[in-house]
């Protein structure tokens, strides 16, 4: 675990290097938008992570760089949308959970609607691994059951039986994983506040009854959306709508 996590854009640069120039050319724009957040020029820095993220937008590392800029630049609401983008493609990373909570923690609210999916409980593991993760172990699992079966055949061994049947059943878990990574691990989409406050009132308009109010940084768990307004839980288990130009989701 680093001491500083906020110099943790330094550990995964050559990563992000790697990542952006396998996805896109401007591989100069990645350095110079590193060498901008090490001179403490967030400004540009976030410029230039703004045009890499619009290339590859499902580049985690990307959006763990640019939500410590954002952080930096006193943005806790973007710096954690960011972050919660991050975690979602790189979700073993302990650097992207730390800076996620030390950002929350310094929040008005300090409150995280996220709900856990409803196949957690049951497939414990789900979320430590992406969908590509569950997809490539289910497809090394196979190939690995259908060598044996292929060795098995020229061969009689009661081991060889044995491991067979372990790994097929390795395979089912990893194919049930890949199945449920979708469906079963539906959860409401969260939205980011991102302005100072912002009001949760009871019915789409300015005139309902004030039932909450949030502040810059909170997560909030979306159940609808209905023009420019979100239906959001509140903390209390009530409902309660916001304006969607409130929020990042």
């Amino acid at each position: 675990m680093k001491p500083l996590r906020w110099m943790g854009v330094l550990g995964i640069w050559l990563a992000c290097f790697s990542t952006v120039q396998a996805a896109s050319p401007d591989t100069e724009t990645l350095i110079q938008a590193n060498r901008a957040y090490q001179a403490g020029h967030f400004t540009e820095a976030r410029e230039g992570y703004q045009r890499l993220l619009e290339q590859d937008p499902e580049n985690g590392h990307l959006h763990y760089n640019m939500g410590n800029t954002c952080s930096k630049l006193g943005k806790p609401g973007t710096a954690i949308w960011h972050y919660l983008q991050a975690e979602a493609y790189l979700p073993r990373d302990e650097d992207i959970e730390a800076n996620l909570q030390l950002v929350l923690r310094e929040t008005a609210d300090i409150w995280d609607g996220r709900r856990p999916p409803a196949a957690a409980a049951l497939l414990f593991w789900l979320e430590d691994f992406n969908l590509p993760e569950h997809l490539l172990a289910f497809l090394v699992l196979n190939l690995a059951y259908w060598s044996i079966s292929g060795i098995s055949l020229t061969r009689e061994n009661e081991g060889l039986e044995r491991t067979k049947k372990i790994v097929a059943g390795l395979a089912a878990v990893a194919l049930l994983a890949c199945l449920a990574k979708g469906p079963l691990s539906h959860k409401p989409p969260t939205a980011v506040v991102i302005e100072k406050s912002l009001d949760a009132v009871t019915a789409q308009s300015q005139a309902g009854k004030v039932l909450y109010q949030f502040h810059e940084g909170a997560i909030l768990s979306v159940l609808s959306e209905s023009g420019s307004w979100l239906e959001i839980e509140l903390p209390s288990g009530e409902r309660g709508w916001v304006k969607k130009n409130g929020v990042l989701l």
